[in-house]
């Protein structure tokens, strides 16, 4: 059975760069992790160069081509127990009514006719569908753990929140779409996924400033809303403490006398990147800031610190 983790955070706080350090995290305790980013949808059929559809994680691990062709939808090995893959909607359409109904060829064909693209790519919450049944194809299937995988856990780097937000709505959705049927219970079972605490974590990464802790507040009442209660907060770019106790308070007391002396602007950063925090109601971890390291470097260090963490990588 795959354990899933779907890592969203606003554009800017480093989330594919974190998820592609919890999937080296996550491999480094043993068995084949998965990492995928989602395709959008406006780029989708339009070629792998299409803006938008660059692999934002390949880069991540330091890997520069563009898959194309039947490659582009199968993962790729991207060393230490880690494959990444991206996910697209029209594959997992054609994946799941193959799996779920007769008619082989016909389906395929039908599905690649234009103008049922356009209502799959029109209909509310089938485009997100899609792409949950291209990852469940991978993994090994949703509605029965007991299907085997060759992935132990699956990192899913969500662009936006609002393809969070989609996600977690999903089963009302599918049940005003289809509401009876054995497409309508098999769609129910991976829709539910998210919601499932012993399969599924979600992550929220944000950084120690005043707007994106605005932002991770709103994401966390929205998630909850739609009965996602205990997302795991990770707080990226912490700034380390340069001085003491002592030395703070001195230095705070120059900084009043004398506004402009250097270092005055980084210290007030990280009393109001702290403040910010503190306004998170609870918070999984902090990744510290590092500066001028390689992408390999980078995700090693950042990977080496989420291992450390206590039950991360571990659906309740």
């Amino acid at each position: 059975m795959t354990h899933l983790h779907f890592v969203v955070g606003k554009g800017g706080v480093g989330r594919t760069t974190v998820s592609a350090a919890l999937a080296l995290a996550l491999a480094r305790r043993g068995g084949r992790v998965l990492v995928a980013e989602l395709d959008e949808l406006a780029a989708e059929g339009k070629g792998a160069k299409a803006p938008g559809n660059f692999p934002a994680l390949l880069r991540a691990f330091g890997r520069m081509e563009t898959p194309t062709g039947e490659q582009a939808a199968l993962p790729i090995d991207v060393g230490s127990g880690v494959e990444a893959v991206r996910l697209r909607a029209p594959l997992g359409h054609e994946a799941f009514l193959r799996a779920s109904l007769p008619g082989g060829a016909l389906l395929s064909g039908a599905l690649r006719s234009a103008p049922i693209r356009r209502f799959l790519e029109a209909a509310p919450s089938l485009h997100e569908l899609g792409q949950l049944a291209h990852l469940a194809s991978l993994v090994g299937g949703f509605g029965d753990p007991s299907v085997p995988s060759r992935f132990a856990h699956a990192v899913v780097d969500l662009p936006a929140t609002g393809h969070a937000l989609a996600l977690a709505q999903l089963p009302d959705a599918v049940r005003r779409i289809i509401p009876v049927g054995p497409v309508a219970r098999r769609l129910s079972q991976a829709a539910e996924l998210m919601r499932d605490p012993r399969r599924c974590e979600v992550f929220v990464v944000t950084l120690p400033e005043t707007l994106p802790v605005s932002e991770t507040l709103e994401l966390l009442a929205a998630l909850s809303a739609h009965r996602i209660d205990h997302p795991k907060v990770i707080v990226n770019r912490w700034p380390s403490e340069p001085l003491g106790a002592v030395e703070s308070a001195a230095a705070e007391a120059l900084i009043e006398r004398h506004p402009r002396v250097q270092g005055a602007r980084t210290l007030r950063a990280l009393k109001e990147g702290k403040s910010a925090a503190a306004r998170l109601p609870s918070v999984l971890c902090h990744l510290p800031t590092i500066y001028g390291c390689k992408p390999a470097a980078l995700l090693e260090s950042l990977a080496g610190k989420l291992a450390e963490v206590p039950g991360i990588g571990a659906p309740q």
